[in-house]
């Protein structure tokens, strides 16, 4: 296994990598118990954090199959799995950010805020999944190379997939903030949601220009110094996103829009789940699509007997 280079981690050894990596099976078969109790719970359940439950599993039998090629297992097929697992899985605890978005300006016949920005967007963040699923694809083109990259074809062509997996993550969460600006702007979502949005993507975009970084520059598959970079910004910091996806309610930071359209806040979140703009809504007397922008039409006027706009 030694004669081809390691594409995560380094190849594992007893005295560098076994520890770690039964820490880290350890640590990520922890989070499993908060999923399950946000999976169960009927006000936090939610079919986007499947992905997330389903990359912490994953993570822990990857670092499980580490502990055991670290333990002298030299099989190929036990690392390839292992590698699978960690390159491959990364995309689970990425999807979920634009499938956030979209949730929030919703989907496309569901009559919620219907507008030219908001089919652009939808769009956008149907392109954005759709390089991510790609992504996943390239991930395990790559890592099922492995046992044969001695060749310096399959070597080039294992390096292009893993640039394109790194790129095409960092992309997606960039045109990801550039839609959550515009729905933060147009006050879709509240300041405790961007705050969870930059902290997430901040993590995400650190652990793929890791990944992106070691491909375009590998590093001595046995040398200490990077796997400890490589336990820190790989293991460590997927760790967090893992973590940052159940400490919070997903439910009640991003909103569906049908819930706002129809006026359904009011009664079945917190005030702080609420954007300022949606306040008071569900008694019965409040419209059921956004306030309109004064500011935006030179015509507008205020009707003394409706109090709503009219141009």
């Amino acid at each position: 296994m030694s004669s081809f280079p390691a594409i995560s981690g380094g190849i594992p050894t007893q005295s560098q990598d076994l520890v770690a990596s039964i820490v880290f099976t350890v640590a990520y078969a922890l989070l499993l118990l908060p999923a399950i109790w946000r999976l169960f719970s009927t006000r936090s359940r939610s079919i986007i954090l499947i992905r997330p439950t389903i990359f912490c599993a994953a993570q822990a039998g990857a670092y499980a199959l580490r502990a055991v090629v670290a333990n002298g297992n030299d099989s190929e097929k036990v690392f390839e799995i292992s590698e699978i697992l960690l390159l491959a899985g990364f995309i689970l605890i990425c999807e979920p950010i634009p499938a956030l978005l979209t949730r929030v300006i919703g989907k496309e016949g569901d009559g919620a805020f219907p507008s030219a920005s908001r089919q652009l967007q939808r769009k956008g963040l149907a392109i954005l999944r759709i390089a991510l699923v790609i992504a996943l694809i390239l991930g395990v083109i790559a890592a099922t190379d492995i046992s044969s990259n001695e060749s310096a074809s399959t070597q080039a062509s294992i390096k292009h997939y893993r640039t394109a997996n790194a790129c095409l993550v960092i992309g997606a969460m960039a045109g990801s903030a550039v839609v959550a600006v515009y729905v933060a702007m147009e006050g879709f979502i509240t300041s405790r949601a961007v705050l969870w949005l930059v902290i997430q993507g901040v993590l995400i975009v650190i652990t793929a220009a890791y990944k992106l970084e070691n491909t375009l520059n590998p590093s001595d598959p046995y040398a200490l110094k990077s796997k400890v970079v490589f336990y820190i910004l790989n293991a460590a910091v997927q760790w967090c996103i893992g973590l940052w996806y159940f400490t919070f309610n997903l439910n009640d930071l991003f909103v569906d829009s049908s819930t706002l359209a129809n006026g359904q806040a009011q009664t079945i979140l917190p005030s702080y789940a609420i954007p300022p703009q949606y306040m008071g809504r569900g008694t019965g007397s409040a419209p059921s699509y956004p306030p309109p922008n004064m500011n935006a039409n030179p015509n507008f006027e205020q009707n003394p007997k409706f109090g709503n706009g009219q141009v």
